[in-house]
């Protein structure tokens, strides 16, 4: 992912970026609602 580019649009790209190195999703630790709660996190 990190040696991927698109220009020209927006992507979910940076967002998947962070997903695949967190540990709560490395270790399985999360709900439905997760997604929701990191978001709110990040803003």
């Amino acid at each position: 992912l990190d040696e991927f580019v698109v220009d020209g649009i927006k992507t979910t790209l940076p967002l998947f970026r962070d997903l695949v190195g967190n540990a709560d999703i490395a270790n399985g630790d999360y709900d439905i609602h997760w997604l929701e709660k990191y978001l709110a996190k990040e803003e």
